[in-house]
């Protein structure tokens, strides 16, 4: 499932680059497959583009530079 929805979310931050929420969304399945330093762009992307609340994002990223695998549910 995760496969598909990096393809989706790449779709989606390829057709709509300015939206934030997709690269959250392609950075959580990236992680979630192990694609840690893929996943780490997503994120900064995501939070480049203003994403709001930021929370989310700057939590899910502090665990990816960590290195720490995805628990399943966003922090």
């Amino acid at each position: 499932h995760y496969q598909q929805a990096v393809q989706g979310y790449h779709w989606l931050t390829t057709f709509r680059p300015d939206e934030p929420l997709p690269h959250y969304n392609l950075g959580l399945s990236l992680w979630a497959l192990g694609r840690l330093d893929e996943a780490e762009r997503s994120f900064r992307r995501g939070l480049s583009l203003n994403y709001q609340p930021s929370t989310p994002v700057q939590g899910a990223l502090a665990q990816v530079v960590q290195g720490r695998p995805f628990q399943g549910t966003p922090p």
